[in-house]
């Protein structure tokens, strides 16, 4: 898959913002500018729109008021009766 059109923050040491972004296979294999890799034949492309992309980034987030919520009440798992 091609994505181009966009603002992909590559996260490096050096601040690259690429343009285009190749995914085979589920990895990233190409980073940086549209004119420097051509779409294989029958490869999807997405055009992004000028959107920004972060490859990698996992939402991964707690809800913590639902746990406080939680604790405040009797934890009563594993109780018999």
């Amino acid at each position: 898959m091609l994505l181009t059109n966009g603002r992909i923050y590559t996260l490096d040491a050096r601040g690259m913002i690429a343009d285009t972004l190749v995914v085979l296979d589920g990895r990233v294999a190409f980073a940086g500018r549209r004119g420097d890799v051509n779409a294989a034949p029958g490869e999807d492309i997405v055009d992004l729109g000028g959107r920004a992309a972060l490859p990698g980034l996992v939402d991964a987030h707690g809800h913590l008021m639902h746990l406080a919520r939680v604790r405040l009440t009797l934890d009563l798992r594993g109780a018999d009766s």
